[in-house]
């Protein structure tokens, strides 16, 4: 409550002391408990907090996955195709040329998640955080239809090897962007122009 307020309400409460009246003004350590649009206000605070806490989670994960993913494609002699297939068997098959190729390829996956992983976390730190729409659709497309297209796995290629992971992010995306929706997506006043 500001100074010029409290003075107010000082001012009121005398007025009706003078008039006999008995009831007074409520002053702010007097008020009753919040009403429900500002719990429903609070709520929804808490709610936007935690979904870009959520979303700026899942960015940062993917960006030191990929990071460990890349150091391990530039530096570990025991890496694998599969669980039963290593680098020792693909150089068997196809040379060192298979190996490298393998290896490139890794790279190359890394990295392009982790440029769209730190480009996630950046979105999710500004423009998310203040509210903006494009910023929501933005997160739901690239983070949401990646995952999605990573799951098309299963019935495309008939395999669910290493669908969980895709699986997660996709699960704790959308619970960071339907949390967040409540705020994005409510109706705001017109901002007044000077």
């Amino acid at each position: 409550m500001t100074d010029k307020e409290l003075s107010h309400r000082v001012f009121i409460n005398t007025q009706l002391q003078k008039l006999g009246v008995n009831e007074s003004f409520p002053q702010s350590s007097e008020r009753s408990a919040d009403s429900p649009k500002e719990e429903q206000m609070k709520g929804t605070k808490l709610l936007f907090i935690a979904s870009w806490v959520i979303l700026l989670i899942i960015s940062g994960a993917i960006v030191l996955l990929s990071a460990v993913s890349l150091w391990r494609a530039y530096t570990d002699q025991n890496d694998r195709l599969t669980s039963e297939y290593s680098l020792t068997q693909i150089r068997e098959q196809g040379g060192d040329e298979a190996v490298k190729a393998f290896r490139g390829r890794r790279a190359t996956a890394a990295t392009w998640a982790m440029g769209y992983g730190i480009l996630a976390v950046v979105v999710t730190l500004v423009p998310y955080r203040r509210g903006e729409r494009w910023a929501w659709w933005a997160l739901l497309v690239s983070l949401g239809l990646s995952q999605l297209l990573s799951l098309a796995r299963a019935p495309m290629l008939a395999t669910t090897g290493g669908i969980q992971a895709p699986a997660t992010l996709l699960a704790f995306v959308l619970l960071g962007l339907l949390a967040g929706a409540p705020r994005i997506f409510s109706v705001r006043p017109a901002t007044l122009k000077p």
